[in-house]
């Protein structure tokens, strides 16, 4: 598996990888010393309360705040906190985390689009994708939507590779991907029914076997969001 990492079949997606981080090198450089607003946050928005909330998870290694039920997904907060646990509460080593997450997104979104669509639109899209402003602000905030699009790409990967795959294993995977997005941002619950259906379409064997497969995948997302 890690000799595949450095095969000659995954050079492309090392080429895209060093051009999404040095374009992410280049802007956290330009943001940090230039942007008189970089790490300010604002009481009472949302990057203020995920910050307070993993400075208190970190210190406590636990819940923070006693929040439960959680007002927001939790599972970005508990991101955040192992930072500040490893380095401290710092704005910076979260920032470079997250520009690291993003440059990885780029490289799925190269992934999907060479896989479904030809490697001329996987280089367009991962390109797009590598200098998309809106992904480059977000990434130096302390935000969910990072990690979320991370997530959310991850996933899809998984489902394209399961089908092409259709094993037990592989639907196991979907359903803990799909559990993790859902923690990360509750809405995504809202895609577990399409997702398990599309999963028993693509399943093979008996509708018998099809059906034990959605089940085997809500199931493990149910497990993960529990």
């Amino acid at each position: 598996m890690i000799s595949r990492l450095f095969s000659r079949a995954a050079a492309p997606y090392w080429v895209m990888f060093g051009i999404a981080m040095g374009i992410r090198i280049v802007h956290q450089l330009l943001v940090s010393r230039a942007d008189p607003m970089y790490g300010f946050l604002l009481q009472g928005g949302d990057n203020y309360t995920y910050d307070r909330w993993a400075n208190e998870i970190a210190q406590q290694f636990w819940l923070g705040w006693d929040r439960i039920p959680f007002f927001h997904g939790p599972l970005y907060p508990y991101f955040l906190s192992l930072i500040y646990l490893r380095f401290g509460h710092l704005h910076d080593p979260a920032a470079w985390t997250q520009r690291l997450l993003g440059a990885v997104s780029v490289v799925l979104i190269f992934y999907l689009a060479r896989r479904i669509f030809g490697k001329k639109a996987g280089w367009f899209a991962g390109l797009a994708a590598a200098l998309c402003p809106l992904s480059l602000f977000y990434e130096g905030e302390l935000l969910v939507e990072t990690l979320l699009v991370f997530l959310h790409l991850s996933t899809l990967c998984l489902f394209i590779e399961a089908a092409a795959r259709k094993t037990w294993k592989w639907w196991i995977f979907c359903g803990f991907m799909m559990g993790l997005c859902c923690v990360c941002r509750p809405n995504a619950l809202l895609l577990v029914p399409f997702a398990a259906c599309w999963i028993g379409l693509a399943a093979e064997g008996s509708w018998k076997k099809r059906g034990l497969a959605a089940l085997v995948f809500a199931m493990m997302a149910t497990v993960v969001i529990a």
